[in-house]
């Protein structure tokens, strides 16, 4: 995990300190494990770092601005990731550059991190309000038009159907050549990832206003047509990206200082 001392840290399962791996800059950046158990994370000494599992580094990439988006990794071991400036880059395995490509004003710090297919197309968000859709050789394919910033990190499933949330308050499914499936209007902000299950689920958070200075969060439950089946209110903004249990329980974090374990069909 890393941490605004700057330093990437490993634990054991015991709580330990395994190592620790020092960077120029703060890290917003969550890491990103490789096959080969080498692990990719930005900072904001603008360089992606290539960190060994025994915590040594492999190699650093120097980068226009600084990184707060997590990397990807793709099928084949290219890595992916955007700058705070706008820039997407993919690197080969060894820290060589494959392509960039500007797409914008810039990538929301620590939110908008790329997604992959397994034939290298490349999803990620912009605050200039488009999702874009590029291609392996890194060509634009197509860009996506929301009403206002995307800030979240965009979700795939097996079909390549890609699932994202927008500032304009309103949740996008489109294909994988940019058409759009279906879309839901919720009367807040989207910052959360969505989390899609097993049975075809789609579950995400927003943020929402009461009344003059109230706030609150709200988890919101789809299937797969887009049809709303339960929501869960929280007492203020839910910004993290729920995750799904084994047993299909949803868990998610929202500013009101709870963690919540939610079951099927809670209604609110």
């Amino acid at each position: 995990m890393g941490s605004r001392d700057k330093r990437l840290y490993a634990v054991n399962n015991d709580g330990t300190l395994r190592w620790a791996y020092e960077t120029g800059g703060k890290i917003f950046s969550s890491p990103a494990l490789a096959s080969d158990g080498t692990i990719y994370m930005g900072s904001d000494d603008n360089k992606l770092h290539a960190v060994g599992k025994d915590g040594g580094a492999k190699w650093t990439y120097d980068a226009p601005s600084p990184i707060s988006a997590t990397p990807a990794v793709g099928p084949d071991g290219t890595v992916y990731f955007g700058t705070n400036g706008g820039v997407v880059f993919a690197l080969d395995p060894n820290g060589g550059l494959r392509w960039s490509k500007r797409i914008g004003r810039a990538i929301y710090a620590s939110y908008s991190s790329p997604a992959v297919t397994s034939d290298g197309m490349v999803f990620i968000g912009s605050e200039n309000g488009r999702l874009y859709g590029l291609n392996k050789e890194g060509n634009i394919v197509f860009r996506a038009q929301t009403g206002k910033a995307v800030h979240a990190s965009p979700a795939l499933d097996a079909d390549g159907n890609v699932y994202f949330g927008s500032y304009d308050g309103s949740f996008y499914v489109i294909t994988k050549d940019g058409r759009l499936k279906w879309s839901y209007k919720t009367g807040g902000i989207i910052e959360s990832s969505a989390a899609l299950g097993a049975d075809g689920g789609v579950y995400f958070g927003t943020g929402e206003l009461r009344g003059v200075d109230g706030r609150v969060g709200r988890l919101c439950a789809f299937d797969s047509n887009g049809t709303l089946l339960w929501t869960f209110e929280t007492e203020d903004w839910i910004e993290s990206s729920p995750a799904i249990g084994s047993d299909g329980t949803i868990y998610v974090g929202s500013n009101d200082h709870s963690l919540y374990a939610i079951g099927s069909g809670p209604s609110n």
